[in-house]
Parts: structure tokens; sequence; C-alpha cells
């Protein structure tokens, strides 16, 4: 699998306080996702019920039919190997809480209670007890709590948990701070216009800032619709990209592949990281049979330039910030010196045309002459016509000082001082003509008072070589 595992957000047509109707739509998209080799599906908040039945929440009928239909569903999904959420209420004592139930392959293993809620569902519900509880649900005991992890024993780091990015106590972080990678999202939000925006920055900003996966599935078709509306949105989100979005207003399952492995990776590289490992958090393991996964193929595809974006216009705010910023460093620098001149080898290839192009930038931001540029052409063994009439032709377009030195004599006879064949191409030829372009760019800085710029650039050093000056 290579790190990747497949997630699901399902929003079904649901039936206001019909648990049975709602219990055989989520049954239908969890046995989807489950085809489909999902390792987990999250439905939205009270989804059991439908999240707009009002004072109904405090009948007993509601909240046995729910409890009985959830046991339904667990008994007829227990052959799948997909962990689901599912939203429902809970009566425990004189309290309801506002619940996702966790299960997996049959067994219920704990139910996540809403720690926030808003003014119109504290008529309703009351928030996550402090404690955790124990609690007898659906013919199973299990605890009730509001900070779960959900630790996977056969596929390393896979850890999830229900949060949503919303809120002021930030579950979310407190969980992804104690090893959780994957957030599972369940709402029910009402839809006003912006509110999908709103959404999708907030569940990306809150994937990029704790390292993370968020897959969020909004309440949608079937809830009432007396004062709100509902749109069913599903979002894939990690590490600040949005992986996979619903449309607005839609049923069914939005999926997306996250990948675990980059996700540890940057909690390693990110060395301020937390590993906390508070004592209000309850782990709890299960694990895939071996054969969950067969023939499972990643829907992920390797961007073949990954740091060059696709759109036309965010490419050309990239190029201009890239070369603003190359630029203003050379400005620090020239100021720094009080220099007013500026040398640089001009082959005609990228590294020095960039270069180049930076320098000329640099100087028109400090109001320099570009004559104080001195581009140098210095052919040599492998110098075409071609390159060399680029460098010439550039150099003239931006009004820089060039001059053309043949470095053939001098390579040569460094070749005969030190007993070198000059047909023996190798790297003693390669970089005896690097060294001597040096030499003359140095002297020719001395010259004039200014300081050689460099070639080089991050694509030399991420394959691991960079070039001297």
């Amino acid at each position: 699998m290579d790190g990747f595992i497949r997630f699901c957000a399902a929003t079904p047509e649901l039936k206001v306080a019909d648990c049975r109707h709602n219990r055989a739509q989520i049954e239908q998209l969890l046995t989807n996702a489950s085809g489909r080799n999902a390792a987990a599906v999250v439905f939205p908040e009270l989804c059991m019920t439908a999240s707009t039945c009002g004072d109904l929440f405090g009948t007993h009928t509601l909240l046995r039919e729910a409890e009985n239909e959830l046991a339904m569903l667990l008994k007829n999904t227990a052959a799948l190997p997909v962990l689901g959420t599912v939203g429902v209420p809970v009566a425990c004592g004189s309290a309801v809480y506002n619940c996702s139930a966790v299960f997996f392959m049959g067994k219920l293993l704990a139910l996540c209670a809403k720690e926030e809620l808003h003014a119109e569902a504290l008529r309703n519900f009351s928030p996550a007890p402090a404690e955790t509880r124990v609690v007898t649900y659906a013919g199973q005991t299990v605890p009730l709590s509001s900070k779960f992890i959900f630790e996977c024993e056969n596929i390393p780091g896979l850890s999830l948990a229900v949060a949503t990015a919303e809120g002021t106590r930030d579950t979310a972080a407190k969980l992804a701070k104690n090893g959780a990678v994957v957030l599972l999202s369940p709402a029910a939000n009402a839809e006003t216009v912006g509110k999908a925006e709103y959404r999708r920055l907030l569940y990306t900003a809150a994937s990029a800032r704790l390292l993370a996966a968020f897959v969020c599935a909004e309440a949608g078709a079937g809830e009432s619709t007396t004062d709100l509306v509902f749109a069913g949105h599903r979002l894939v989100c990690e590490n600040g990209k949005l992986l996979a979005e619903s449309p607005l207003f839609s049923t069914g399952l939005t999926e997306a592949d996250v990948d675990l492995e980059l996700l540890a990776h940057e909690r390693r590289r990110m060395n301020t990281w937390p590993n906390a490992a508070d004592s209000d958090v309850t782990r709890i393991s299960f694990a895939y049979p071996a054969e969950a996964f067969a023939g499972f193929e990643t829907t992920r595809v390797a961007p073949v330039s990954p740091f060059i974006p696709e759109n036309e216009s965010e490419l050309s705010a990239r190029c201009a910030s890239i070369l603003t910023m190359q630029a203003m460093g050379l400005v620090s620098r020239m100021k720094h010196i009080h220099g007013k001149h500026a040398v640089l080898g001009l082959s005609g290839g990228l590294d020095s045309t960039l270069a180049l192009l930076v320098t000329a930038e640099a100087f028109d931001i400090l109001g320099l002459p570009r004559s104080g540029i001195h581009a140098v052409s210095m052919p040599g063994f492998g110098t075409t016509g071609r390159t060399k009439g680029n460098a010439q032709v550039l150099a003239e377009e931006l009004g820089t000082d060039f001059r053309e030195i043949s470095i053939h004599k001098a390579v040569n006879q460094h070749f005969l001082d030190i007993g070198h064949d000059p047909e023996n191409h190798d790297v003693t030829y390669e970089n005896a003509q690097a060294r001597e372009r040096t030499q003359l760019l140095m002297d020719i800085a001395n010259q004039n008072g200014g300081i050689v710029i460099g070639t080089g650039d991050l694509s030399e050093l991420a394959l691991g070589w960079a070039t001297y000056n």
C-alpha cells in the first residue's frame, strides 16, 4: 500500500426520525465504501435520526429506535473490514449526548460525545462529560467520552480520532498532539452563502497546522428545511491540501487516499512537534484482517513537477515571487558591502540566465545602472555557438556590460603543467575549465571592486552537489 490508505466521507439521504430508513441508507454506503477498499468511513452528525429532530431527541421512542437500529447496523456489517462512525443520540442518566458511535466489524469501540455545542443544540443535548463513563449501548459495554484515539495494530502510522476543526477548545489539536493522524469529522451545519468556502479554508488550514488529515462529512438531503438547509458538503484534506471534495447538495461517498508516510515524515521533520501523552485521552486498539485491502491500488498520482503550479496565473505569481525573493537577498548583500558592481559568468544556459535576470532586478531595485553588471562569456572546449550567441543577446537586451574571454589557451597550458591528456574527458577535464572560469571572474570582480554572483541553484543542491561560487 506504500503508506496510502483510503478514507471516505459519506452523506446518506435521510428521513427525519425514521431510524430504520436511515440505517438502511448508512448500511448501503458502508458496504459500498468497503467495496472500494476504504479503511474508514465517517457519516454526518446524528445521521441515524437526522440532526433536525428538535424536541424528539428527548423522547424515549426515538432514543430507543436509534439504539436498536445501530445494533442492527453492527450485526449486518460485521463482515466488513472498515471502521465507521455514525451519529446517534445517547441517553445516559438524565443527560442526552450527541455521539459518534465508532465501530469495527460488529464491535462498538466507543461513543465519542460532542464537547462543544451551539446554543440551539444545548436545548436537547449536554456537553460531553468531563470524565469517561462506561455505558451499555446497542447491547455492548463501551466507554463514552470526547477524547479517543483509535490505533491500528497492523498498519503502521494509522491512528484515528473523531474531532472537527471548529470550536474554541481545539480538541482536534489535543488529539493530534497525542498521536492522531487522521481526524474523522462528522458535522451537521446549516448552509449559508460563503459557508462552503469558509469550510474548505478551515479544514485545509487545520490539516496543515496539525500535520494531519481531516475527513469531513456534513449532513445533507432529508434534513428538515423548516428554518435551515443542509448541503452534504464532504471534504478530505491532507497537510494543507484539498484531496477531494463533493458538490454541494449531494449525497453519497467522497473518497481520497491519504499518505500516512508523508504525514509521519512531516511530524518527524518538525522537531518542535509535541509527543503528548495526556491522561484524559483513551487509546483503543483494533486490527484489520490480513486480506482486508487485497487488490488495493492508490488513485493518487505523483505530479511530474511537484513544485510548479499547473494553473497559469498561479505559475506567474510563483515565478514573480521567486525572482523577487532572490533579488531582495542580493539587494541586502549589495547594500551591506556598499557594492556597485557585480560579475557573473554567462554561458547561455539556464542557471546563469536566471542569475543575470535576478542581478538585473536587484540593480533596478537599488537604482544602480545595469552597466555595473559585468557578464562574461568564457567559451571552452564544449561551448556551442548557439549558447554563446544567446548569452551575448541576453546581455545586450538587458543593457549590461558584456565581454568574451576564451579559456582554451589557459586550460591547455594547465593540462600541460599537470600532465593531463586533453583527450581524457574525465572529472579533471571538466573541473579544470570550471576553475579557470572561477579565477577569471574573481579577478575581474577585484578589478571593479565588485562581487561574483554564483550561478548554482537549488536543482543542483537537490541532486547532491553545487557549483563552487
